[in-house]
């Protein structure tokens, strides 16, 4: 009996230390995004959101893009433009299929394709 209530007791602890964990891990993110501009393509069925995320002191701005449905929750980070050392970049959809992104940075990721969409990176 007493080794039911023991492990009772480890289980209880251990859940307890990971919800600790992970609130600390949410509440001390150094990070934070600036939106610069949230465009709607033209039929409506995607919207793509520029930002700028700043880490802080020991990292430089990382502009990125977040391309989605229209009406799902964007999340933290871009999924089809990373940029590092800029807080500049400029969004804009050519046609219901085609977005382009401007931006003058060094590129960290981009993809070319998003679902249906074509997207089209213009750096320098």
């Amino acid at each position: 009996m007493i080794w039911k209530i023991t492990i009772a007791f480890l289980l209880i602890l251990f859940l307890m230390t990971l919800g600790t964990c992970f609130l600390f891990e949410r509440a001390f993110d150094p990070c934070g995004n600036e939106i610069k501009q949230e465009v709607v393509s033209p039929d409506g069925k995607y919207t793509a959101t520029a930002f700028i995320r700043d880490c802080g002191a020991t990292t430089s701005y990382s502009p990125q893009v977040y391309l989605r449905r229209t009406g799902e929750r964007m999340a933290e980070t871009g999924n089809v433009f990373t940029g590092y050392r800029s807080d500049g970049i400029n969004i804009s959809w050519v046609s219901a299929t085609e977005l382009v992104i401007r931006c003058s940075c060094e590129v960290r990721g981009y993809e070319k394709e998003f679902n249906e969409i074509v997207i089209t990176l213009n750096s320098g």
